[in-house]
């Protein structure tokens, strides 16, 4: 206003694209939306006490915000119950926000968001966005990385080997039989020398921790013996040696004759089909992991043999391939520990049991009927049943199994 006006008694007439005021200080509720020009009309006229007035009128362009929604942290634990701030940029009075749970604290006047409540179950992305505006921010939550390790051992050296291939964490920390060592902030490979280590079986656990929370793995590492492989190496021997003598009758699969057919498709088949599954599977036949599925293996398969064998008393074949599954079924025990073995102190396991008491009744059977099942030793080509049968009861880790084959099986060849 100019010097001379005096500004008592002054009368305002704003008018902003239709929407009219009187005051002297008019702040207009107008809607500015995004992505279009909000322009205005505005427009004012001032009039004195004499009546005077003087008009004036210009047009405004006001432009949408530029609108962040910003985090303090870019990542946030997903296991997190604390109330983490949000803001607004620039900061307006009114603006609503929605994702992530987001809720406005009243009282701290500050948007907030907990990121356990913000609706994710795994690791993820939140999103929280400002309702009616193409404005969003985003954080990341997540979880305590996951504790993972592999292991080797060098029999001949005697070293075990853990190398970390766990998910990135701030600190690493082994424990091994009980033993923690010291903290490691990089993922590497450890060597444990166990020389003087007498045990068959180790505890290793491995513990990540990070800013979320620690994750740990814990594994029973078994140590191998080299007695037991040694073990399983002669044995693995024997078995391909019986194997190998199952050549002399892969001509009789085309013999027409209905007899031998059935003795084919009874007995000499799924004793060889019996010994290639052992051996594709050796170390867990031999350990006793497969105990369990040995009745089913060999009861029907011996009955079979014995069967045949009772009504033709003469047949060598039958003869042979009852004893190479003797053999077979002797050998998965050969390597097995005591406590595999045996049911209590006094007691064979009662699947085992169960298979050489049918072997107990068919040798005496085969006494009773004078089948003599057995051949003469011809070393080292050849062995003989019963020479099989005293080696094991001499070596087997089981007492009872070793009295049980002598006094049962040994004796009756």
């Amino acid at each position: 206003m100019p010097d001379e006006v005096k500004l008592s008694g002054l009368k305002y007439k704003w008018k902003v694209n239709n929407i009219e005021s009187g005051i002297e200080l008019f702040t207009p509720p107008l809607l500015i939306k995004e992505g279009i020009d909000n322009i205005f009309t505005i427009s004012l006229t001032v009039t004195d006490t004499n009546g005077c007035s003087s008009s004036a009128e210009f047009i405004k362009s006001v432009s949408f915000p530029n609108f962040s929604v910003e985090f303090l942290d870019k990542t946030y634990c997903l296991n997190d119950n604390t109330p983490h701030k949000v803001t607004v940029v620039p900061d307006y009075e009114g603006v609503q926000l929605t994702g992530g749970n987001v809720k406005f604290n009243s009282d701290s006047k500050v948007w907030e968001f907990i990121p356990a409540n913000a609706g994710l179950i795994k690791p993820g992305q939140v999103t929280i966005t400002i309702i009616g505006a193409f404005a969003s921010g985003t954080t990341n939550l997540i979880a305590a990385p996951e504790a993972n390790f592999t292991h080797s051992f060098n029999d001949r050296t005697k070293k075990l080997s853990l190398t970390n291939s766990s998910e990135k964490g701030d600190e690493y920390v082994w424990t091994i039989n009980g033993n923690k060592r010291e903290p490691q902030t990089k993922r590497v490979t450890i060597i444990e020398d166990l020389s003087n280590f007498d045990g068959n079986e180790i505890e290793v656990s491995l513990t990540v921790f990070s800013k979320c929370d620690e994750n740990t793995k814990t594994e029973i590492i078994k140590i191998e013996n080299s007695q037991e492989k040694k073990c399983e190496e002669k044995i693995e021997g024997v078995i391909i040696q019986e194997q190998n003598t199952f050549k002399e009758e892969d001509g009789l699969s085309v013999v027409d004759n209905l007899e031998i057919k059935t003795i084919v498709d009874t007995v000499i088949t799924p004793t060889k089909e019996l010994y290639g599954l052992v051996l594709r599977n050796l170390t867990n036949y031999l350990n006793g992991s497969k105990n369990s599925i040995l009745e089913k293996l060999f009861l029907i398969l011996l009955d079979d043999t014995s069967v045949l064998l009772k009504k033709d008393i003469n047949n060598e074949i039958l003869k042979k391939y009852y004893r190479t599954q003797v053999k077979l079924f002797i050998s998965i025990l050969h390597c097995q520990e005591k406590e595999t073995l045996q049911l209590d102190e006094k007691n064979i396991s009662i699947r085992l049991k169960n298979i050489l008491d049918a072997i107990d009744t068919d040798f005496n059977d085969f006494i009773e009927l004078e089948i003599k099942i057995d051949i003469k030793d011809m070393l080292p080509e050849i062995v003989s049943l019963q020479t099989f049968l005293k080696d094991c009861a001499q070596t087997n880790k089981s007492e009872i199994l070793r009295e049980f084959i002598t006094n049962n099986l040994v004796t009756k060849l």
